[in-house]
């Protein structure tokens, strides 16, 4: 029973120091900025992040695209109440995301512990729909140089950024990639 004992807390113990091992590193960061009902232009362009029907897109700041371009954060709690440096994106009543899925995967700890693990796998889209209570929806927003803003995300430690430079509304959308260089 002894045995039986002292090898479960040891299997206890090492879970314990793996999943330590999985924090993300934006947990050590400070706490995200905080906007309420603010324009995000994209570079000096003229073009704010635009909701354009659950895409994050670039269409000229203001006129006609106002209500889609005021973007808000809220902050995510602990279940106590506790904040946690992250926020939600959003616009309206709708957060942003990125797209993809949960997969349950073998990690190991060594070469003698595995055990069952949980990974997001991204697509590399982002999209703005509804708001739930997953870490997917869990963003740091940073200053980044002067008048700049970097958009990271909890399960993906990658920014906001367009691949596509073009400049017409509405044609350039927002992916998500590898902060350095956005």
């Amino acid at each position: 029973a002894l045995k039986a004992r002292l090898e479960a807390e040891t299997e206890a113990y090492i879970k314990k120091i793996v999943s330590e091992r999985d924090h993300n590193p934006l947990d050590h960061e400070g706490d995200s900025l905080t906007f309420a009902n603010d324009f995000f232009e994209v570079g000096h362009t003229g073009l704010c992040l635009t909701n354009d029907n659950g895409e994050i897109r670039q269409h000229p700041c203001g006129g006609d695209e106002a209500a889609q371009q005021k973007w808000t954060t809220e902050a995510v709690t602990e279940k106590d109440g506790s904040k946690l440096g992250y926020v939600r994106f959003k616009n309206g009543g709708a957060c942003a995301y990125p797209e993809g899925k949960w997969q349950t995967i073998d990690k190991s700890f060594g070469d003698e512990f595995t055990y069952k693990g949980k990974n997001f796998q991204p697509t590399g889209k982002l999209g703005v729909g509804g708001c739930y209570d997953d870490k997917e929806y869990d963003w740091k927003i940073f200053a980044h140089g002067d008048n700049w803003m970097k958009l990271t995300n909890r399960v993906t430690n990658h920014c906001i950024h367009f691949e596509n430079s073009n400049a017409v509304p509405g044609v350039a959308k927002a992916t998500f990639g590898p902060c350095t260089g956005t």
